[in-house]
């Protein structure tokens, strides 16, 4: 819960800039079918937590927790680009996140349906307000 409105307000204009789809668009669009796994999608998201894992060729990578203002989601960041973009990995950090969108249906009634990103580049979102429509 946030108290003076969610972190993300300030980067509305940001978003659309950007053409940014929010978890929740993600997720439909995915789920109905109107755009195809391994999508290169852009969202711009709080990163929440940060988990490392050391793989079997003894390298990094991260499993990320991010946050909009619409939801959550996972995304994946195999070693190779953990390397490159791990110094801007920092919880609490507002980050625009580029990679292919990876939907899994439910494989039975207690498990649900996810959508996970996994990453190929990552900036540091900047702020800018939402452009009001003119018309």
């Amino acid at each position: 819960m946030y108290f003076s409105g969610h972190p993300l307000k300030a980067y509305h204009g940001t978003m659309q800039r950007l053409n940014a789809l929010t978890t929740a668009e993600l997720a439909e669009k995915l789920s109905i079918g109107v755009m195809p796994n391994k999508t290169a999608v852009t969202l711009v998201a709080v990163l929440m937590k940060v988990r490392t894992k050391t793989t079997k060729n003894n390298t990094e990578m991260a499993f990320l927790q991010v946050e909009d203002t619409e939801g959550s989601m996972e995304v994946i960041v195999f070693p190779k680009v953990y390397e490159k973009f791990r110094s801007l990995l920092k919880e609490g950090g507002v980050l625009v996140f580029t990679g292919d969108a990876d939907y899994r249906e439910a494989e039975n009634e207690n498990e649900k349906d996810s959508v996970q990103l996994l990453l190929r580049t990552c900036n540091i979102a900047q702020k800018q307000e939402a452009v009001p429509d003119l018309y």
